[in-house]
């Protein structure tokens, strides 16, 4: 048996192979030249001939915001990438419905299949909890020109010329907020104003 081009083709992951010696900026260029969508499509980075790191182009964007803008021109190995959980060689004891089992019961696992030692496809079960974060409305693409040009933005040193309002309950100074009962109430001590 063994992992059946067919398979690959119906389940394998839209991936972007790199080089580990790349950087996040070439990764950024070849999801805009293929016009591939950042919550589908997963950067596959090969570090040697049995080291891969795998994540979701999406989740490159906590790394951005976390790390900055050098982030874009570092070496793509030295990022903190998760490592995937299995190689499996094309030329496997296992059959391509073994494979995709396994991927079924163990989400967020990468499986990367290879062909004669080098990348062919990745299979991987995306189920995660639903954890939300604060890049998660912005786009990866915007965000990496928002990073690059951050320093020159001259929205960086806004201040509003209204000043805000002081919470009756808090005594604290801020913006009050509707909620969806159309009441106005304050973020901070969440009491209606």
């Amino acid at each position: 048996m063994s992992v059946r081009k067919r398979t690959i083709e119906e389940h394998g992951k839209r991936t972007i192979s790199l080089q580990g010696n790349q950087t996040l900026t070439e990764a950024l260029q070849a999801l805009q030249n293929l016009q591939y969508s950042e919550n589908d499509t997963y950067l596959v980075v090969t570090l040697s001939d049995e080291k891969y790191h795998v994540m979701l182009f999406a989740d490159l964007k906590a790394i951005l915001k976390k790390l900055g803008p050098d982030s874009l021109t570092q070496p793509l190995s030295s990022l903190p990438l998760a490592p995937v959980s299995r190689i499996v060689p094309t030329e496997t004891t296992e059959s391509g419905g073994d494979l995709l089992a396994w991927v079924a019961s163990h989400p967020q696992a990468p499986v990367v299949v290879t062909d004669a030692g080098k990348f062919a496809a990745l299979f991987i079960n995306p189920n995660r909890s639903g954890e939300a974060g604060l890049a998660d409305n912005l786009s990866l693409l915007g965000l990496q020109g928002e990073l690059v040009q951050l320093s020159q933005d001259h929205r960086a040193d806004y201040v509003p010329k209204v000043q805000p309002p002081t919470c009756p309950h808090c005594h604290q100074a801020n913006f009050y907020r509707l909620n969806e009962a159309m009441q106005f109430f304050c973020p901070n001590c969440k009491g209606l104003v």
